[in-house]
This record gives C-alpha cells, sequence and structure tokens, in this order.
C-alpha cells in the first residue's frame, strides 16, 4: 500500500466474514470468533497511547447511506471509535481530502481509522492534484467563506450545500 513501503493490506477478516456469509447461504452452521473491535481498541489504540512505540496502522472502512445500498456499509460507525484514547479517526468529505488525509494518515505513526462515504468511492468528483500532498489530521478547513457563522461538524460529503 502507498505510504506503507514493504507494508501489506490485510483483509483477512474479510474474507472471514465473506466465507461465513456463503457457508451460511448453504445451510452450514457457522461460529466466527474474532476479536475485532478489542484488537484496535486495546492493542492498536493503547500501544502508541501508552508506550509511545510506532503503531502506523491504517483501517480503512466505507461509511454512510444516501446510495441505495440497504444495509451494505450504511452505518456511520465513527462514535464508537471517537472516544478511544490513542486511536485517530478522520472522515474525508471531498476527493481532495481523502488523498491528502490518506497519505497523512499513512505517515503518521499513530492508528488511523479512515472512514471513507461510499459517496467517495462512487459519486463525488473533485480536483485531485498530482503527486503527493498531506492534508493535515486534526485541524478544520474553512469550506467557504461567507457572512454567516455556521459550524457543523460531519463527514457527509455534499455535492452542494444549502444557503
Amino acid at each position: 500500500m502507498r505510504g506503507h513501503p514493504g507494508g501489506a493490506v490485510l483483509k483477512t477478516l474479510d474474507i472471514l466474514i465473506g466465507l461465513s456469509t456463503v457457508m451460511l447461504l448453504f445451510s452450514m452452521a457457522v461460529t466466527v470468533v474474532t476479536q475485532f473491535i478489542n484488537q484496535i481498541v486495546n492493542n492498536l489504540a493503547k500501544t502508541h497511547y501508552r508506550w509511545g512505540a510506532p503503531v502506523p496502522v491504517v483501517l480503512r472502512l466505507p461509511i454512510g447511506g444516501g446510495l441505495h445500498a440497504g444495509p451494505f456499509h450504511s452505518q456511520n460507525v465513527e462514535s464508537w471509535f471517537t472516544g478511544v484514547a490513542g486511536l485517530k479517526v478522520v472522515a474525508p468529505a471531498t476527493p481532495f481530502d481523502a488523498k491528502g488525509l490518506l497519505i497523512a494518515a499513512c505517515e503518521d505513526g499513530n492508528p488511523v481509522l479512515f472512514l471513507e462515504h461510499k459517496w467517495l468511492y462512487r459519486s463525488l468528483k473533485g480536483r485531485v492534484p498530482e503527486g503527493d500532498y498531506r492534508v493535515a489530521i486534526g485541524r478544520a478547513r474553512r469550506a467557504r467563506e461567507g457572512s454567516v457563522d455556521r459550524r457543523l461538524e460531519s463527514k457527509q460529503p455534499w455535492l452542494q450545500w444549502p444557503d
């Protein structure tokens, strides 16, 4: 994966859950034992937080609804993780933010949960420069100038913002 020279993109849990689903469709009894949440919360996040050891792991998860996908990846799970000490949670709103935040996340040294809305996969288009650039993690961006002071904290990628 870009940003992790010699690193690996692991999809073992995806494969395990997918295989289990197929087995269930053929009326086979399946028990999947995983400590996925525990591993994120108590191992990845706490290792860097407590001991300062580098844990440069990026977990990419598709989120969000509104694209007629029904129950598939339509949840917004950020509230499960934003209170976990040692874990950074980012959710880009534009293609520009997605590339810049992903590069920054890969170089961060902390575990980063990268929540990518399905609009970014399928529909949202925008200018994305060639080459490397970073979008700072933990810094807000002013989307546009205006005369009304509004604050919105969301990762919903709006195609056109209502006035």
